[in-house]
């Protein structure tokens, strides 16, 4: 069991927020211990700790319940494997003067991310971090950008990462002005292309009630691998800064 600061959230909500990993195996006295991180928590002046489970997890469940942690979303990572012969897309990689652009993008897009469906994150603070975390993985976190284009203007964008031999979907979205065209398929298309020869598979996360996220990436190729529950916990007594936007990260 291990619980870590994350400095990106924490900068920018202006408290601490941790993010606590219980391990592969059930320890009998993991429920006295969660009992004494709460503790810690609470006396230092945290504000959120977020957990992730698998569903089978029961037990985790159970015990994370009882000292205030709440589901907010179940997520699921899909997985296809990078066959080499993926065709090209309407999409090219962004250029420096489309950040501003994906920001305004993402600012419409979400709803369904687990701060955002949390009722207990303002709404603000959870632009807030979108926003700072779009602006970083433009700034150099991510490995590359895909952006489709309307009009000459950025309809949608997909920001990906590279973690070995395996691409990751990080974050994509699309105006809603410009959703219901293809444009999610032709960045998700875009993304296989760019990686055809760099990678052996591209994953990505999703809300289990997004069907049509779901949808998207099945007719992509894509398979469910893992079904987890995302859980928060928030101290009542702490309260997040409201995040500047608009800077960069």
């Amino acid at each position: 069991m291990e619980c870590q600061i994350q400095p990106f959230e924490s900068e920018v909500a202006g408290v601490s927020v941790c993010k606590l990993q219980l391990g592969d195996f059930e320890d009998p006295g993991r429920a006295g211990a969660l009992d004494a991180l709460a503790d810690g928590w609470r006396r230092d002046g945290v504000w959120l700790v977020v957990c992730r489970i698998s569903d089978d997890s029961d037990t985790s469940l159970t015990q994370l319940r009882e000292i205030g942690f709440r589901p907010v979303e179940a997520l699921l990572t899909l997985q296809r494997d990078l066959t080499g012969n993926e065709q090209p897309a309407e999409t090219e990689l962004a250029g420096p003067g489309d950040t501003d652009a994906c920001v305004a993008v993402s600012g419409e897009a979400f709803t369904f991310d687990r701060l955002h469906r949390d009722p207990q994150v303002p709404d603000t603070l959870a632009d807030g971090i979108r926003e700072a975390w779009v602006r970083n993985d433009l700034n150099g976190r991510g490995d590359a950008c895909l952006v489709a284009r309307t009009d000459g203007a950025v309809s949608g964008f997909n920001l990906c990462l590279l973690n070995g031999d395996t691409a990751v979907i990080d974050l994509i979205a699309v105006a809603p002005a410009h959703q219901g065209k293809g444009i999610g398929g032709q960045l998700v298309a875009g993304a296989l292309h760019h990686y055809r020869d760099r990678a052996a598979r591209m994953q990505v996360g999703t809300q289990a009630d997004n069907a049509a996220s779901i949808a998207l990436y099945a007719k992509a190729g894509f398979s469910i691998i893992q079904s987890q529950t995302t859980l928060h916990w928030i101290n009542p007594d702490v309260a997040p800064a409201a995040p500047a936007m608009g800077r960069a990260q």
